[in-house]
């Protein structure tokens, strides 16, 4: 009987692993399908329209041609909006600040 039991035990486990791997991929999917969705952002302030996608770019030349990176290099990019400025602060891969204007 004992057998049987580990029988199922192994069989229930194998479920288990199964249902988690299929979770885990599941998850996978969801952040990849999130990833490719387009996105326009833009903030419009005092008559004026800036969208992040033109700050993002002009950013990523920023990092190119002042920082003299590899445009590869760039893992992450933070932008703090702050019209009353009319400024966009940036810090790139954490450790890279500075501003532009809108």
């Amino acid at each position: 009987m004992k057998r049987t039991q580990n029988a199922a035990d192994g069989s229930r486990d194998a479920e288990k692993k199964q249902a988690e791997k299929s979770a885990g991929s599941s998850a996978k999917k969801s952040r990849s399908a999130r990833a490719r969705i387009a996105q326009n952002i833009t903030l419009q302030y005092q008559g004026r329209d800036v969208r992040t996608a033109d700050l993002e770019a002009r950013v990523r030349e920023i990092w190119e041609k002042e920082y003299g990176k590899a445009a590869d290099d760039l893992r992450k990019i933070d932008l703090y909006l702050k019209p009353e400025d009319n400024a966009a602060y940036f810090v790139l891969n954490g450790s890279y600040t500075g501003h532009i204007d809108l």
